[in-house]
Parts: C-alpha cells; sequence; structure tokens
C-alpha cells in the first residue's frame, strides 16, 4: 500500500479561497454612486411608493380636469408623416363608434395615402379594441388623431363647446343636475389618443321633473295673467279653458304662417330653441309683454273743459250726419224667432241628407259640425258659397229701381285652392274651371283659403277696387295667399285673353280692425260670414265673437231651406 496515496476517510480540503464578488470601479475610486450601494431597502420602497402616489394623483386630476390643448397630440403630425405604420397597429374590421355630432364630422377627416406598403381605397370607421368595453351612456366627440389608416384631421381639431346653462330659481338643483364631462385616455390607442367622454348625473332625471313643472307653472301664471289683461281692457268674452285652447290654436297657425318662408322659418326655429323656454311659453311671454306695453302707455292728456265740451258737442253733430246719410243697420239679435229655433233642433235630428242646391248637398254628419265647438268641413263652407252665388243670381233679376245694384259675384269652391296651392295653375288645369266664365267680368271673386288642414280664412279678388284681399280671423297677414293669386290673375289672363294680366294700381288689402275670433274652432263660421259680406258689398264687418253661437243656429236654417235670410 503506497503510504502517499490519500485516504478515502479523509477529509477534502478546499484548494484555494472562494472568489469574492468584484466590486465596481467607482468603488475603489471612492465615488460611491451605484443605487444599489448608495441606498438600502427601505429607500427604494419609500422611492416606489412616492412614484405611485404620484401616478395615482395624475391619473385622478386627467380624469377630473379638462387637458389643455398641448396634451391632446404629443407630437406634432408633421414628425410622424413619413413614418411607416406597425403591422400591429394596422386597423382591422371597424366597430360602431357613437358620435356626437357636435364634436365630430367624418366629413372633415381624410385617409392618409403616404404610407409606404400600405394604401386606403375606401374610408372605414377606426378601429377600437376598447371602445367596446365602454358604457354605452359614453359618447365620443374627439377623434383618434394618428393610428394606420385612421381619419387624420384636415383642420385644426375645433374647442368643445359647453352649452350655456339657462338662469334657475335660486332654489333649483341645479349643481346636482349637472353632467360630467372630461377628456380620457383610450387605452392601447397611444399615449396621444384622447376621446371626450360624458356622463349624466344621477340626479338627471329628477331635476328634468323639477324643470318641466317649473316650466308649466310659469306658463300658467303668464296665461292667467294675459287673460285677465285681455278680459278687462280688450273685453274678451270666453272662459278661461277656451283661452287655453286658443293659445294652443294660436300657435299652431302662428307656426303654420312663419313656415310659409325661409328666414321667418329660420326665425321661428331660432325663437323655439331658446334654453330653458319652449314655443307655447315664448308665445305667451311675447303676448303678455305686449299686453303690458299697451297698459304702461301714457294716458292722454286731461284738457280744459272748455275745450272738450266743444270737441264732444261736434261729434254728435258729426254722428247724427253720418246716421242720416249712411243708416246703420240694426244689431245682430242673439237669437232666431221661436219657430225658426224649434225648425234647427229638428234639423240636428234628421237622418240622411238634410238639403240639396245645384251640386252641393249636406248631410246629417256635416249638419252636426254646426253644433257649438266643432270645426266646419267642405262640405258647409261649400253649400254656403253656393247659397251665395244663388242669391247673387236672384238679385239680377230684381227690377227694383230703388235698390241698391247688386254686385256680379263668383265664388270657387274649397278646392280651389289646394289645387292651386299643390299643383299650380297648368298641371292643375285650372283653366277649365272658368270654362264658361269669365271672372275678368264680375266685381268680386270670393276664394275660401284652408290652410294645410290647420285654419280657414277668407280671399278675394276685388275687380271693382283693384285689389287682392286676405280675411283671417286670427290676425295674420297671409303673404302667401296675396302671391298666389296674382300669379293665378296673370295665367288666367294669358289664358282667356293672351296677354299678360295688368296690375298697375292694385294693392294687397287687409282690414286692421277685423273681427278675431277667440278660441280655437271658429275660423269656418267667421270665414263663411267674411264671404257673405263680401258679396253684398259691405266694406266692415258687423258680427263679433259673442255672435257665432246664434250664426251657427242660423246658418242651419239656411242650409235646412237652401236660401240665405234677409231679415239681418
Amino acid at each position: 500500500m503506497n503510504v502517499r496515496k490519500r485516504q478515502a476517510t479523509d477529509a477534502l480540503e478546499p484548494v484555494r479561497a472562494t472568489k469574492q464578488r468584484r466590486l465596481h470601479k467607482d468603488y475603489y475610486r471612492g465615488q460611491h454612486s451605484s443605487p444599489t450601494h448608495r441606498e438600502g431597502l427601505g429607500a427604494r420602497w419609500a422611492r416606489l411608493g412616492m412614484e405611485f402616489y404620484k401616478l395615482v394623483r395624475d391619473t385622478w386630476s386627467s380624469w377630473l380636469e379638462e387637458p389643455r390643448e398641448t396634451d391632446l397630440i404629443s407630437e406634432p403630425p408633421e414628425s410622424r408623416e413619413n413614418t411607416p405604420p406597425p403591422a400591429s397597429r394596422r386597423p382591422v374590421a371597424p366597430l360602431p363608434i357613437r358620435r356626437h355630432p357636435q364634436y365630430l364630422d367624418v366629413d372633415q377627416y381624410q385617409y392618409p395615402d403616404t404610407y409606404s406598403g400600405y394604401s386606403q381605397s375606401a374610408p372605414v370607421e377606426p378601429t377600437l379594441t376598447s371602445i367596446a368595453s365602454l358604457p354605452n351612456k359614453f359618447y365620443l366627440a374627439a377623434t383618434i388623431t394618428d393610428f394606420p389608416g385612421a381619419l387624420r384631421p384636415k383642420a385644426e381639431l375645433p374647442k368643445p363647446r359647453t352649452p350655456s346653462p339657462s338662469p334657475e330659481p335660486e332654489e333649483s338643483p341645479q349643481s346636482s343636475s349637472r353632467n360630467f364631462s372630461h377628456y380620457s385616455f383610450l387605452p392601447g390607442m397611444g399615449k396621444d389618443k384622447w376621446v371626450f367622454t360624458e356622463r349624466k348625473s344621477i340626479f338627471h332625471k329628477k331635476h328634468e321633473q323639477w324643470l318641466k313643472e317649473v316650466r308649466q307653472k310659469d306658463l300658467e301664471e303668464m296665461s292667467r295673467q294675459l287673460y285677465d289683461i285681455k278680459k278687462s281692457r280688450e273685453g274678451y268674452s270666453s272662459d278661461y279653458k277656451t283661452f287655453e285652447e286658443f293659445l294652443a290654436y294660436q300657435l299652431r297657425v302662428e307656426a303654420q304662417v312663419k313656415s310659409a318662408s325661409f328666414s321667418d322659418l329660420r326665425e321661428l326655429q331660432r325663437v323655439s330653441t331658446v334654453p330653458g323656454q319652449t314655443s307655447s311659453q315664448d308665445l305667451v311671454q311675447r303676448a303678455l309683454e305686449r299686453a303690458k306695453a299697451s297698459l304702461a302707455e301714457p294716458r292722454p292728456k286731461a284738457v280744459a273743459p272748455s275745450f272738450e265740451k266743444l270737441v264732444q258737442s261736434q261729434r254728435v253733430k258729426d254722428k247724427e250726419i253720418d246716421d242720416r246719410l249712411h243708416p246703420k243697420a240694426p244689431p245682430i239679435p242673439t237669437s232666431l224667432p221661436e219657430d225658426d229655433e224649434q225648425t234647427v233642433d229638428e234639423l240636428f235630428k234628421k237622418r240622411g241628407i238634410i238639403s240639396k242646391t245645384a251640386r252641393e248637398q249636406v248631410s246629417a254628419d256635416d249638419i252636426a259640425r254646426l253644433k257649438p265647438r266643432v270645426w266646419l268641413n267642405d262640405e258647409i263652407i261649400n253649400f254656403y258659397g253656393q247659397l251665395i252665388l244663388d242669391r247673387a243670381e236672384a238679385m239680377k233679376e230684381n227690377t227694383d229701381t230703388n235698390a241698391p245694384k247688386p254686385l256680379k259675384v263668383h265664388l270657387f269652391n274649397t278646392f280651389f285652392w289646394s289645387k292651386l296651392q299643390g299643383q299650380g295653375y297648368e298641371k292643375a288645369r285650372l283653366a277649365k274651371w272658368t270654362k264658361r266664365i269669365d271672372i275678368f267680368d264680375k266685381d268680386i271673386v270670393l276664394i275660401p283659403v284652408n290652410h294645410d288642414n290647420t285654419h280657414w280664412t277668407a280671399a278675394a279678388i276685388n275687380f271693382k277696387k283693384k285689389r287682392i284681399e286676405s280675411y283671417d280671423s286670427m290676425g295674420y297677414i297671409r303673404h302667401n295667399v296675396f302671391k298666389l293669386l296674382r300669379q293665378y290673375l296673370d295665367d288666367e289672363h294669358r289664358n282667356k285673353k293672351k296677354a299678360p294680366f295688368d296690375f298697375t294700381g292694385w294693392v294687397d288689402h287687409t282690414m286692421e280692425d277685423i273681427p278675431l275670433q277667440e278660441n280655437a274652432f271658429d275660423c269656418g263660421v267667421f270665414t263663411c260670414q267674411f264671404l257673405e259680406a263680401l258679396s253684398r258689398g259691405e266694406e266692415t264687418f258687423r258680427f263679433k265673437q259673442i255672435d257665432m253661437p246664434y250664426l251657427r243656429r242660423r246658418m242651419v236654417w239656411e242650409i235646412g231651406h237652401a236660401k240665405l235670410r234677409d231679415d239681418v
């Protein structure tokens, strides 16, 4: 056995010492700048906590504050124009995006075609994989500015416009109903991808209900004030419920009148879109302001008693002279004779055809429209117009030399205006309507006008006085009536006389003190009475709103007997 050989039981001795970790070269120089050697674990955890706190603070601030314009796009678009798009960011099948039209317009954007290796032939929606996870109450209002195939702005993105809140009373829960709006960052779309999000307050519905109640209360108060002023100063005779119906009817008629021209329609839209104010509120407020302004007008100054007595005596003498020269007709009665009242009640109970004259007839359903608070239809107005024509023809055969000379009258039915307005002279073949009649030989041509199944008015072509006339019981000036009737006159004259019509000396006429209706259902009765008075050559109208119940029953009697009464 070799003594120099190590025994198996002997312990192993290390050949040399374990190699130590080499320190940084700055360590030997005394410059212990390495973070590993300069800081301990506690300091590193403290720094990490501070960075996390700053990250949470900045994130929360970005949700509560509006970013500056410089924060929307981190770098100018010029520096990214020639940057090729990464393959991972190319758009795939587009997802639907809900846009707010106030902040995003697709027509303002175009697709870049300078990317190498990529082309887009047709515009597509930008692909947002994260938008699908957003709630439906969030709205995309600012564009995604730059990713391959995305929309690039043609012009500078405008600042978001915040609507100015309407003034509310002090007790208004306005602060609790305000919507929360901010710019937020879309994850996964890059550091310069911002969207404008908006979410409604939890008290939004409660505030809207409260605001609706306040507006309704204000509307009722203004309506009541206006009703009191009209009843005390203007002699309004109807009750408050009828006045409310009349205000709603006036709103519809005013909208129809103002929509006749484009400029008036734009003005109506501007007025009706005032924040916090409805169209009915605006109508009542304007009427109330006019009524209060009339009340605030200064009263006439008092004059000397002697001069006042002299003027009063002179007026009495003038009235006596006028009554002798122009005797006035007796006032309109309040009811028919007793026998005629019974006849009217029997006509209301009758069934089937009530009366016929020429080509016109009236049934029981038609005659029922002459009951109170009901609109008149075409059959009633056309039948009454035929009675006016029949009386005009009968007055021609009157041989009494002392009687005033009757007017030569022609009256179109209610379908004439709808044809003229809807189709025009040539297309509606209105030349056939006067094939056997020369309207230029008449003294006056009467026309009942239906305005879009909303309101009845009367119009006339007065050849004797050279004027186009329009009579509206709501007091509006119908410019479209003047325009269309002038065009009809010229077309008719060219067709029948082969020459343009000479409008020298012709004017558009409407009465300032015309009788006005006070409800929403008597416009047809006013129209019939306008036509009847014009056919007799009257310059003024003696009837008023208070006479409508009597005139309705009188028209029933006249239609039932197929003739007009001459007792009034």
